[in-house]
């Protein structure tokens, strides 16, 4: 590592001289600002709050006040519902220890990626960068977005669009809003991810939502002199009931109709494909 450090400083000495020296003074700043002020604010005023709220009364979980704001999704708002019960210095801590595991992967994560003494470098710019102290000590996003670009980093293609759509159900912020773009135009695969995970979840959502409104809402006046089914409407609904629970269970005799025609669909797949290698070789 000295000689990886003595390299970089001949060739570019001045310039890691200002960028530590920014680093570190930025750090300096951001813990003393955390000092000086309530540290974790957003945590116990607000954060907390909205996890009691949501296990209380979920209407009123974004009925601000003068004490209380709170801007993330209700998918946050449950991330935060373990704490409730907790007192404020256990959750602040808590919530601490969580975000400082979090950059602890990340840099392990990132530094992997390099070789030699490298990797040190990279996990050390990780740990240093000023904006995950300003996270650790009063932010609660840009830990996570950093861990989200990691997963990206690491081109598991489709994976990293689902922790991208996950953070946007969490945390829809705009800073998210030029990464999104990026995923969309440069990593299409990706952003098919993402957008799948949005309405995965999204459709699950409204689903509940609408089934509560049906099932547990008021009975409008116009409904109310419906009834139950009566004999014969059970007899005609009794075989499509049966059949929907047997085949859902036991889809083999509907598959076997099918079976012949994507038999031949993949025989012509293999036969087309493997002309087309064969022409690829020939063709000099």
């Amino acid at each position: 590592m000295a000689e990886t450090l003595r390299r970089a400083w001949l060739s570019n000495g001045s310039l890691i001289v200002l960028a530590a020296t920014a680093f570190v003074l930025a750090d300096m700043v951001i813990v003393y600002i955390a000092a000086r002020g309530d540290f974790a604010i957003d945590l116990t005023c607000c954060y907390q709050q909205a996890g009691q709220r949501l296990l209380d009364d979920p209407a009123s979980l974004y009925a601000w006040t003068d004490t209380y704001t709170f801007r993330y999704s209700p998918w946050a708002a449950a991330l935060f519902a373990p704490m409730a019960g907790l007192s404020e210095t256990a959750a602040v801590w808590l919530w601490l220890a969580l975000k400082a595991v979090v950059v602890a992967v990340v840099a392990v994560g990132l530094g992997r990626r390099w070789s030699g003494d490298a990797r040190w470098l990279v996990a050390g710019m990780v740990l240093f960068f000023p904006p995950i102290w300003h996270d650790l000590a009063l932010g609660n996003v840009s830990v996570f977005t950093l861990a989200v670009l990691a997963v990206l980093l690491a081109r598991r293609e489709g994976v990293g669009g689902v922790a991208f759509g996950l953070l946007l159900l969490l945390a829809p912020k705009p800073h998210l809003l030029p990464l999104a773009l990026w995923l969309v135009v440069r990593r299409p695969r990706d952003g098919v991810a993402t957008l799948a995970t949005l309405g995965v979840i999204l459709s699950a959502a409204y689903a509940l939502w609408l089934y509560r409104k049906v099932i547990f809402g008021p009975l409008k006046p116009h409904l109310a002199g419906m009834m139950d089914l009566d004999g014969r409407e059970i007899v005609v609904l009794a075989p499509l009931v049966i059949l929907t629970l047997f085949f859902g269970i036991y889809p083999k005799p509907v598959l076997d109709m099918s079976a012949a025609s994507v038999t031949a669909l993949l025989e012509n797949y293999e036969k087309a494909l493997g002309l087309a290698k064969s022409a690829a070789l020939v063709v000099p």
